[in-house]
């Protein structure tokens, strides 16, 4: 644990949530709610998005950030960003699943091309 005066040091929390995204859980709250200092600690380390204020959970960058990160994250993300996240996942595993289909119907052409020859 940090002493009081540490956890308010806003460029001290800002170098220690840039190393370790963890070190945002023991900043004050008030530099729970500093978007750099919330921004920098979702790049390191996605997870800690919990610990920012319902304010910055809409905040679509660091959301974003976030996601980057761990896309576990998701729930822990504003409501009305959790609809678009949601279509964004859905398109994304949509498309990877016609790649993997049109890359087994080529499998499959280019086996019954062998077999023919």
């Amino acid at each position: 644990f940090a002493a009081a005066h540490l956890k308010v040091d806003r460029e001290l929390v800002l170098a220690a949530v840039t190393n370790n995204g963890w070190a945002l859980e023991f900043a004050a709250e008030k530099l729970q709610g500093d978007r750099e200092v919330v921004l920098a600690a979702v790049r390191q380390t996605g997870t800690v998005l919990q610990f920012a204020p319902d304010g910055l959970k809409t905040d679509r960058e660091i959301v974003a950030a976030a996601l980057r990160q761990d896309p576990a994250v998701q729930p822990c993300a504003a409501e009305p960003l959790r609809a678009p996240l949601r279509q964004e996942q859905d398109r994304a595993q949509a498309a990877a699943t016609q790649g993997l289909h049109d890359r087994l119907r080529d499998l499959e052409a280019r086996m019954k091309d062998m077999e023919t020859a």
